[in-house]
């Protein structure tokens, strides 16, 4: 039988395949508690793990000691090489981990293999925005209804301001200055900040607060839900 590098890293010597060992493990997972969804994905990544080490140790039965450093590296690296997504990546990676350390608890490997190994990074998306055309089109509808009028102004504060929605929701009728066209914003940390206004984010919201029939309310949510509670 041939045999990948890592004898030193085998605790005890046990015959029985990998394959046996990984099956006690996922019924240890059931007695966790863990959910059947999640049981299934660690099946699926340690069988995919499984037929690697059979390709690289030539062995239809690879064995616990067959679960080195050298093994789990070339499996990430197969796995970036046939481009898996990060995401893809990194799970199938802890997965790894979870096994190897059952196998650890076990005395059926002396070391983790995968300690020290990091998967890649996940990559980071870049937010979606709108085109021209769709913000055209996004403020060229609008009613006269109380709660078109509050759509409608939420829409210019948001696009004249760029703050986030948890401060809008947070903002009060005192917090906007529409003289100065200015509004009072508290942020991360309860920060506050004061950010310009344009003009017509400033006429959409006095248009708001007269539909609703008000100019004046201090006190009171800028922008207000069901039965006048603060939008959440």
């Amino acid at each position: 039988r041939h045999r990948s590098g890592g004898s030193r890293n085998m605790a005890r010597i046990d015959r029985r395949p990998l394959k046996y060992h990984t099956e006690r493990f996922l019924e240890e997972l059931e007695t966790r508690g863990l959910s059947a969804h999640t049981i299934s994905a660690y099946a699926r990544d340690l069988s995919q793990f499984e037929r690697f080490l059979r390709d690289l140790t030539r062995d239809e039965e690879p064995l616990a000691r067959d679960v080195t450093p050298k093994a789990v590296r070339r499996f990430v690296s197969s796995l970036t090489a046939a481009r898996y997504a990060r995401r893809s990546v990194q799970r199938k990676l802890a997965a790894v981990r979870s096994l190897a350390r059952y196998l650890v608890s076990r005395k059926l490997l002396k070391r983790n293999p995968t300690t020290g190994l990091s998967a890649p990074k996940a990559e980071k998306r870049l937010p979606s925005f709108l085109r021209k055309k769709e913000v055209e089109l996004l403020f060229s509808g609008g009613g006269t209804s109380a709660r078109e009028s509050r759509d409608r102004a939420i829409l210019e504060l948001f696009y004249s301001t760029g703050i986030r929605l948890s401060e809008l929701a947070g903002l009060r009728v005192e917090s906007l200055d529409t003289d100065a066209r200015l509004v009072r914003v508290i942020g991360k940390g309860d920060r506050e900040r004061v950010v310009p206004v344009g003009r017509a984010a400033v006429e959409a919201v006095r248009r708001y607060l007269s539909s609703r029939g008000e100019t004046g309310g201090r006190g009171r949510p800028l922008f207000e839900g069901r039965q006048g509670r603060p939008l959440s």
